[in-house]
């Protein structure tokens, strides 16, 4: 389950993603994709649009009941590494963690922002869950314990 856009969100395989109204689970997409596939996070995107992130099919936008595939220059990472978890940093800008990648951040357009990964000094690059503080910092759960990232700093380093 997910709040995003307002709206508590759940995804069924055999339905799709639900939204919880009226006291019931009502569908609002059953896209073939999602059959297949398992979401990892449902996010705000822009005005009544939502981005979606999949575990092994990469990144989609959903407006109203469509799933729109959302092209990134970083297909090819999400094919190899997998989508893990997502967090909002603001309006433009999107952390992705992956299972074996680390964590990449992209804007709102789909390119590449920067690649946080162990090279990076990360303890290693299985990054299994994202948090943003309310000082805009970013904190990563790992498989063996957690990062964090002075995001909102002029100064990176990790």
């Amino acid at each position: 389950m997910k709040r995003a856009g307002g709206r508590l969100l759940a995804q069924d395989r055999d339905k799709g993603i639900l939204e919880f109204r009226n006291n019931q689970w009502e569908p609002v997409c059953n896209d073939p994709v999602l059959k297949e596939g398992l979401i990892t996070s449902i996010l705000d995107y822009r005005n009544d649009t939502l981005l979606v992130t999949t575990l092994r099919d990469g990144i989609y936008l959903l407006h109203g009941s469509q799933l729109i595939k959302k092209q990134t220059e970083t297909d090819p990472v999400f094919a190899s590494s997998r989508i893990y978890c997502a967090v909002q940093l603001n309006k433009e800008r999107f952390a992705i963690g992956t299972t074996s990648g680390g964590c990449y951040i992209i804007n709102a357009d789909g390119r590449l922002v920067q690649t946080i990964s162990r090279i990076d000094g990360l303890q290693n690059n299985n990054v299994l869950c994202l948090f943003l503080d309310n000082n805009q910092n970013l904190w990563l759960g790992l498989d063996n314990g957690i990062d964090y990232i002075a995001y909102n700093t002029t100064i990176k380093r990790y």
